[in-house]
């Protein structure tokens, strides 16, 4: 699927849901539409929406260009005090969070396995979308469900 097609069956999903989206104006590429998923608005709308898909989400130029803002679609990482991150599709994740200098926020999507431990103070935000990920905290260290 080309990447035009991809944004064009976005936002005709939009418009069949009836979504109140007035952030999506319908000439966005699909980088403005991966910056969109990383804000409020647009991590809302996935979470009531369960949107994107995962066929809309598996193109490899859309994988590409989602790695730039944190958005791990279909792989497993292992990563420390990253500040935002959403994980997206196949893939466990080992995620440490251990720094108690700012909050930390994390999304899991479409079934992504993901252990996150906060330790040392550590506040994490996580939105999960049917994910149910292994929560550990050690010193104070705190997960927050929204």
């Amino acid at each position: 699927m080309k990447t035009k097609d991809i944004i064009e069956k976005i936002h005709t999903a939009n418009r069949f849901r009836g979504e109140n989206c007035s952030i999506v104006k319908g000439n966005e590429t699909a980088e403005d539409l991966l910056k969109l998923l990383t804000t409020r608005e647009g991590i809302s709308f996935a979470t009531q929406t369960k949107f994107p898909t995962m066929d809309i989400l598996r193109n490899d130029e859309v994988k590409r260009i989602a790695e730039k803002y944190g958005i791990l679609i279909d792989r497993g990482c292992k990563l420390k005090n990253v500040p935002f991150l959403f994980l997206i599709g196949k893939g466990h994740s080992h995620i440490t969070y251990d720094d108690n200098q700012i909050a930390y926020r994390i999304v899991l999507m479409h079934g992504h396995k993901a252990t996150i431990t906060a330790k040392n103070g550590a506040l994490v935000m996580l939105h999960d979308i049917d994910c149910n990920p292994k929560i550990e905290t050690e010193n104070i260290g705190k997960v927050i469900k929204l």
